[in-house]
């Protein structure tokens, strides 16, 4: 994990503030409210666009993201390692009275999963 963490860190973003240690997103806040605070100081309009990323994840297809972690120099063997741990899931769509048929999930992040720190990257 350690090595996984140290290439992301190389690569995030100076802006990213969220799933970093040491970091917060109280920063941008503080950022924004000054923002806001300084145009009404001097009278500017303020235009903001806030995107809803909540379900971004579920989207995210996994070849897609192998490749782009091999574009970015991530090791090979690090990126088979989080590919096999992906590889083979299934589920099924658990009703009242039934259970479908099981599927194969070929995208989306596990919730908690270490891949969300990369995808902050990506």
């Amino acid at each position: 994990m350690g090595r996984l963490y140290r290439k992301m860190e190389e690569n995030i973003n100076i802006t990213q503030a969220g799933f970093r240690g040491n970091r917060g997103t109280c920063d941008h806040i503080f950022n924004m409210r000054t923002i806001i605070e300084k145009s009404r100081e001097y009278n500017v309009d303020l235009y903001s666009c806030f995107i809803d990323y909540s379900k971004a994840f579920d989207c995210v297809e996994h070849q897609e993201l192998w490749k782009i972690m091999g574009e970015m120099g991530f090791p090979l063997h690090l990126i088979q390692i989080i590919r096999e741990l992906y590889s083979h899931q299934m589920s099924a769509v658990r009703t009242c009275d039934d259970t479908s048929d099981w599927f194969d999930i070929r995208q989306g992040v596990r919730q908690g999963c270490i891949l969300l720190l990369c995808l902050n990257i990506c």
